[in-house]
């Protein structure tokens, strides 16, 4: 018999190991795709939410330096609101209403981090705990659901500070830019 088909005593750890890391490799991609999260992150820059915070994790995000996120925030907030011809007043109304909403959603951020962690974690398990996924799944659905209500309400809220002419300027280069982007932001 020749080398090449003798068995090696190292080829099964080797292939244990290889089987381990494709295994943690497909929990990783599981976890993140199941976070709803994942398609925000997935695409840096675009956040997903399509409002006034379209952003990236990093703007809102568990890592967000304040004062960095801060001046992001007043870059985009006034190039959005340069385009509309808002007043002082309308810009610190509105920047402070973003501002809050921001603060206000910065926990559910690091929680919704914790969680994707936690994903990777029961999908490298030796068992598939289906109740513990699920359990978790509807929990970072509620973290979800509580982030969108208070952006909302920051939109809503920001939205009233606008002329009816601001609003439709700004609704239709929204538009154009969805146009100029098919295939993305639910078109």
């Amino acid at each position: 018999m020749d080398n090449q088909h003798q068995p090696n005593a190292t080829q099964p750890k080797r292939l244990r190991r290889y089987a381990l890391a494709g295994l943690a490799a497909v929990a990783a991609v599981a976890a993140f795709t199941l976070s709803p999260m994942g398609s925000a992150i997935a695409r840096p820059g675009q956040g997903g939410c399509g409002g006034p915070m379209d952003a990236p994790m990093g703007m809102m995000g568990p890592n967000a330096d304040p004062k960095a996120a801060d001046a992001r925030m007043d870059a985009m907030l006034n190039r959005m609101l340069s385009k509309v011809n808002a007043t002082q007043e309308q810009r610190d109304k509105i920047g402070g209403i973003m501002k809050a909403a921001r603060a206000d959603v910065a926990p559910s951020f690091q929680k919704l981090r914790e969680a994707r962690l936690k994903f990777v974690d029961l999908f490298a398990a030796p068992t598939i705990d289906r109740a513990a996924i699920e359990q978790l799944r509807a929990e970072q659905t509620q973290l979800h659901e509580g982030v969108s209500q208070r952006m909302l309400k920051a939109m809503e809220d920001s939205a009233e500070l606008l002329t009816p002419e601001q609003r439709a300027t700004l609704a239709a280069q929204h538009r154009a830019r969805m146009e100029r982007q098919p295939g993305q932001r639910g078109r």
